[in-house]
């Protein structure tokens, strides 16, 4: 169930060159620093939460995507 990972750890996702989506939970606290590090080709990311939800992430390692919010898990 993706609503209930509450963490991405430093560097779980460095250098997968592939990911270009990625569907996260709502139940998501923390982004890790370079937790998706040199993912180069990752411009998307699904997330279940709200706006609000997903401004209350400690996030240190997902930068420059777009966020689309209240999406249901594929």
């Amino acid at each position: 169930n993706p609503d209930s990972v509450k963490e991405i750890k430093h560097s779980a996702f460095f250098e997968c060159v592939r990911l270009e989506e990625l569907y996260l939970g709502k139940g998501l606290t923390d982004i890790h620093s370079v937790a998706f590090g040199i993912c180069n080709n990752l411009s998307l990311v699904l997330y279940s939460g709200s706006s609000s939800d997903w401004a209350n992430v400690v996030n240190q390692g997902l930068n420059n995507v777009t966020v689309r919010f209240n999406v249901k898990q594929p």
